[in-house]
């Protein structure tokens, strides 16, 4: 993922863009949502899928990568035992409803920038 936030905007318009190509070559049938971080989304939204039948959600994974050495030191031993991942995507209540979106909390991360790492 790209560290600039233009950069990362237009990275995710291709990405959105080849979905899209995939749909329109395989001819799949349906309504397509980019539910990400980088859209707002009404709570009635959220209603509105409760009426169809059949619902699919594609997570993508961004790995988050601190430079601070003495804190990931620090959190090393406890990521070990309690792992970390940023996660997104649908939440349902005990009867299978949707009733949400699991968002990862960028809070931790404020004032932090990402670190390109080397392959």
């Amino acid at each position: 993922m790209p560290n600039s936030w233009e950069e990362r905007h237009k990275f995710e318009s291709k990405m959105r863009l080849r979905a899209l190509r995939i749909i329109r070559e395989k001819k799949l049938d349906g309504i397509v949502m980019f539910a990400d971080d980088s859209n707002m989304h009404s709570m009635e939204l959220f209603d509105e899928i409760q009426n169809v039948k059949w619902f699919g959600a594609v997570s993508v994974g961004i790995l988050t990568h601190s430079v601070n050495t003495d804190e990931m030191a620090d959190r090393k031993k406890d990521e070990e035992e309690n792992p970390r991942m940023p996660v997104q995507g649908p939440a349902c209540n005990a009867s299978d409803m949707l009733a949400g979106w699991h968002t990862f909390n960028t809070l931790p991360f404020a004032g932090k920038s990402a670190v390109a790492l080397e392959r």
